[in-house]
């Protein structure tokens, strides 16, 4: 949580390869629906500042497996519905395409 700023402007502080320190902008739609899952789930207090935004069954942090499950499952409903969805979606095609779209 102490990696989420919500004041103007809204960022998240990621840390990537190479130990690398990123401030990426959150955009307007994705700042409210955060904002809620916080309140939501209490995570504003100051005292959960070292808690992880996002946790799995366990209440541990989600990993980037955990995703990749996460978004597997919904790969396997969504090509119930349409064969256009591919058979392999991978967390980094989300990161891909929002960034192709932003530029």
């Amino acid at each position: 949580m102490c990696d989420v700023v919500l004041s103007n402007p809204a960022v998240l502080i990621l840390t990537g390869k190479g130990n690398k320190v990123r401030r990426v902008p959150l955009m307007k739609n994705t700042f409210t629906l955060l904002e809620h899952y916080i309140l939501e789930n209490s995570l504003d207090k100051l005292w959960k500042s070292d808690y992880p935004l996002f946790i799995n069954k366990q209440r541990n942090k989600l990993t980037k497996e955990g995703v990749a499950y996460i978004i597997s499952q919904y790969v396997s409903l969504a090509r119930r519905i349409s064969t256009i969805v591919p058979e392999k979606v991978m967390p980094h095609m989300f990161c891909h395409s929002k960034s192709m779209h932003l530029l």
